[in-house]
């Protein structure tokens, strides 16, 4: 059960990443999309390289609607690059789509 210095902490955290969204959002011209923002403990999560998830998004492209979970554990350094990184998807998935085709 996660203590309350634990709930404050990842309460801070998402407060931290919903700014960092909302700010690239409109940098990246991406106010159509309905966006959720969670946390979760991503490390248990395979990656092909290795390498840990640092976030995830899972898009409805029709719907330009999208959930994106940060890992809990997700270094304060590490939070706007991997908020462009993920709203990058975002943008790019159509043409990623076409190339898959």
């Amino acid at each position: 059960m996660r203590n309350e210095t634990t709930k404050k902490k990842e309460k801070r955290l998402l407060k931290k990443i919903t700014a960092e969204v909302k700010r690239w959002e409109k940098i990246l011209y991406l106010s159509e999309w309905r966006l959720e923002i969670k946390l979760d403990d991503l490390s248990n999560i395979d990656n092909d390289d290795g390498k840990k998830y640092l976030a995830i998004t899972e898009m409805i492209v029709p719907y330009r609607e999208a959930v994106i979970v940060f890992d809990v554990n997700i270094p304060p350094d590490d939070i706007e690059v991997t908020v462009i990184h993920e709203l990058v998807h975002l943008i790019i998935h159509p043409i990623v789509a076409q190339i898959d085709n």
